[in-house]
Parts: structure tokens; sequence; C-alpha cells
């Protein structure tokens, strides 16, 4: 397996982070700078694209940590139980598909006789780490769980990622209306609003990237992956 140091997922992960906040980064410039029909548009793009970013971001980095893991040369039986279920997911969904009693058995063979393997799983594959195109916190837990990490900090965060991100996007995404600024208002009070508001937004998603980053690197640099 080849060398994966601590150092190069660092610079992973702050490499994948920064060419985010920069984009995003001009986005919210042009929202300030917008008005009218002009603004409207920006932030329905600015929505969109703030949730790419969150959703790239966590799939991106949860995989490079699973990467990272996979070069680390470490046998299953020495890691916490969520690896140790990671890495026998795809055989427990396929058993789960069947009721042949053969199925079932490679579950109870796999714990008996591969405890002491080496942990490897295929960071790419949909049944390691999924989104579904739309991470919601339901979504973000599992994966939390997955990694071992704490999902304190998001879970508090809940309702305000639904309700001003996702459901939003997927508004935007599927060619709806979304009101960003109420014709039957005052155009500079509600323009202020709107850009007020998306700002917020903007601050609070990055700030949500940058705990996912910091939770796992710190699990990776304190071995927090081990029993």
């Amino acid at each position: 397996m080849a060398e994966y140091s601590l150092e190069k997922f660092q610079t992973k992960l702050d490499k994948n982070i920064s060419w985010r906040k920069r984009e995003l980064t001009i986005l919210k410039n042009n929202v300030d700078g917008s008005e009218e029909n002009l603004l409207v548009t920006s932030i329905r793009a600015g929505i969109t694209l703030l949730y790419g970013h969150w959703e790239g971001f966590i799939k991106t980095a949860a995989r490079e940590y699973l990467k990272y893991l996979n070069c680390q040369n470490i046998k299953c039986t020495d890691m916490k139980d969520n690896f140790i279920t990671l890495s026998m997911k795809k055989t427990i969904v396929n058993s789960r598909q069947s009721n042949k009693s053969l199925s079932h058995s490679e579950i109870i063979s796999e714990l008996l006789y591969e405890s002491d393997k080496i942990f490897n799983v295929d960071e790419m594959d949909k049944l390691i780490v999924d989104t579904n195109s739309n991470l919601t916190y339901e979504i973000l837990e599992d994966i939390l769980f997955s990694l071992g990490l704490d999902c304190e900090y998001f879970e508090m965060k809940d309702n305000f990622v639904k309700e001003n991100l996702v459901l939003e996007r997927n508004k935007i995404a599927h060619g709806e209306y979304v009101l960003i600024v109420d014709p039957k208002k005052d155009k500079t009070d509600e323009e202020k609003r709107a850009k007020e508001e998306f700002e917020n937004l903007y601050h609070e998603i990055l700030k949500l990237m940058e705990k996912f980053k910091e939770l796992v690197f710190d699990a990776a640099f304190k071995k927090q992956y081990l029993k």
C-alpha cells in the first residue's frame, strides 16, 4: 500500500476547501454588488452553488479520510466498531437482499475468520459514502457515524441547513419559484434583507465545512479510529 502521511492528508483537505472558499467568496461578492433582477438571479445561483460545495466537500473529505485509513495497514480488530461495520457493509447489504442461509453465513464467516484482515474499503463506493444528492442532517448523521465522528455540532444546525439550504436548493434545482425579494415591500429594505440572509447562509455553511474538516483531521491525528 502506498504511503499516505498525515501531512499529505492535511494538504488534501486544505486544498479542497480552499478552492471552494474562493469560488463562494466571488459569488458572495457578486450578490453584494447586485440589485433588482440580477440580485435575485445571483442569490438563486448562490444557493445552488453553496449546496454543491457543502455536499461536495463532505463527500470528498469523508472519502479522503477513508483513503488515508486504507493506507495505514490497520487490522480491523484494532479499529472501532463503526469501521468494522463499514468494512463488512457490502456483505451485510448483499445478504439482506437474500433469504438464503449461504448468504447469511458469509456475515458469520467474515466475523469469525476474517477479523484479522487489514482495513480496506472502496471509498468511492456509494455503499460506503453516499450523500443521496440531498445532504440533510439525517444523511450526514450516517456519514458521521460511519467515520466515528461527533455529530453534536451538526445536529444543532439541522433545521437551519434544511430550511435555508437543502429545501431552497431543491426548489431552485427543480425550476420552482422561490421568493427572494418581495415586490410588495420596500425595494431597498427587501434587497438589504436578502443580501444579509445570503451572507449569513454563506458564513454558516463555510463554518460547517470547516468543522467537518477539523473533525476528520483530528480523528486522523489523534488516531480516534483505534479502539
